[in-house]
């Protein structure tokens, strides 16, 4: 209610791994007006690999997801498709990704329920020793209206700064 009163004309991107929400989560997510995006960080659509990858569960983040799904189908609240994405790993296991998210989520619709993407790293801070892709700098940020806040409440200076650091 808060955040629909104070902030009627923003909108929200929200991004995680969705692995390890309360029971309220979904109930408390669906009153926020205006989520335009929801990226959950999925990075494998098997079991093997995302537990590999990830190292949580993957039933648990499956099952949330479905219940997200099922909840926005009921009521929708999200502005778009839920976006599950893969931060690419260079390997065979990038051109599978689609496929996968399709098969372990066939009871839902790609392109209405979710779509996923694929994406690679980006050496912003200097912190890979491997890039990916270099810095874009013909490309400037486009984050400068953005507020970005960690789960424990902690707002980092940029949405690059994972650990927090600055």
């Amino acid at each position: 209610a808060m955040i629909n009163e104070r902030l009627p004309w923003a909108t929200f991107a929200i991004f995680t791994n969705l692995n390890v929400v309360s029971s309220s989560f979904i109930s408390d997510l669906s009153r926020i007006k205006n989520i335009n995006s929801f990226n959950i960080s999925f990075n494998a659509a098997n079991e093997r690999e995302y537990e590999y990858t990830m190292r949580i569960d993957f039933q648990r983040t499956v099952e949330n997801v479905r219940n997200l799904m099922r909840a926005n189908q009921e009521k929708p609240f999200l502005n778009n498709p839920i976006t599950l994405s893969r931060v690419a790993s260079l390997s065979d296991a990038d051109g599978y990704y689609i496929d996968e998210c399709k098969t372990v989520f066939s009871d839902y619709s790609f392109g209405i329920d979710f779509s996923a993407r694929i994406k690679n790293r980006t050496n912003w801070l200097g912190n890979l020793t491997n890039e990916q892709s270099v810095i874009p700098k013909e490309m400037p940020c486009n984050a400068w209206f953005d507020l970005n806040i960690f789960c424990t409440g902690e707002v980092p200076h940029c949405c690059m700064d994972a650990n927090g650091q600055y």
